[in-house]
């Protein structure tokens, strides 16, 4: 199995590849306003956010509930 990130592995369990570039993006899109839409889950990316501060205070916030994460991909100002 190939992987790749950083699609979600459900997309491995159907018998065709994962999709990547705009079509991974307008999926992954979609499904973020799904969850908002229907369950009122906020999925946001940090490295989608614009503004420094909001950003920090997300990603602490994340932190504080979650752990900080194991996999960091590049953050803004690294």
């Amino acid at each position: 199995m190939t992987r790749h990130a950083p699609i979600s592995r459900i997309y491995h369990m159907a018998d065709a590849p994962a999709p990547t570039g705009q079509e991974a993006e307008a999926r992954n899109q979609a499904a973020r306003e799904q969850a908002w839409h229907g369950l009122g889950i906020v999925v946001l990316d940090p490295e989608d956010v614009a503004s420094e501060w909001l950003r920090a205070a997300l990603i602490a916030e994340a932190e504080t509930r979650y752990g900080r994460r194991r996999h960091r991909r590049r953050q803004h100002g690294d």
